[in-house]
């Protein structure tokens, strides 16, 4: 038995052309649209959230930081110390 909202509204049964046919592959080129647009309509909050929703879909994770690099000790270790 259909749900309501089934009831009412009937998926495609072929993407139209050119359309994604992955719903997560159509998203994820909504998402990127909408970082593109927001960024340059000069929205830094619009392109946050767009691109943190973007990351998450695609498995990235959330965007919350970068890696620590302890660069003095990256250098010794590739070029020698210098004491």
């Amino acid at each position: 038995m259909a749900t309501p909202l089934e009831a009412h509204v009937e998926a495609p049964q072929t993407a139209p052309e050119g359309a994604p046919r992955n719903p997560r592959t159509a998203l994820v080129a909504a998402l990127g649209d909408a970082v593109k647009a927001a960024a340059l309509a000069g929205d830094p909050e619009a392109v946050r959230i767009a691109a943190d929703a973007l990351t998450r879909l695609v498995g990235l994770g959330t965007g919350d930081g970068a890696e620590v690099v302890d660069l003095a000790g990256e250098r010794a270790k590739r070029y020698g110390s210098d004491d």
